[in-house]
């Protein structure tokens, strides 16, 4: 079976946006709701075939901006970095 790379990468990207937006809202800088909407719209332009971005989408919505989803994907980086250390760690 082919494995589709360029929908894979698009689709770890949404993934990896869509956790940032999560910490967004954990942090209380942006609401589910808000959120859902520019979920929403992400994929309703991917279906127009339009290439946008959830954090790009979050700014232009005015729902955060642009250091604080800065911020989120960093500390989401943090996050996996720190979970796989963990991991890595105990199976030593």
């Amino acid at each position: 079976m082919l494995v589709d790379e360029d929908k894979l990468t698009k689709d770890v990207k949404e993934v990896k946006a869509v956790d940032a937006g999560d910490i967004l809202v954990e942090e209380g800088v942006i609401t589910q709701a808000q959120l859902d909407i520019v979920v929403a719209q992400h994929r309703r332009l991917l279906a127009q075939g339009e290439r946008s971005s959830i954090d790009d989408l979050i700014v232009s919505n005015g729902f955060a901006g642009r250091p604080q989803v800065a911020q989120a994907l960093v500390s989401l980086d943090e996050q996996q970095v720190g979970g796989s250390a963990a991991s890595t760690g105990s199976k030593s």
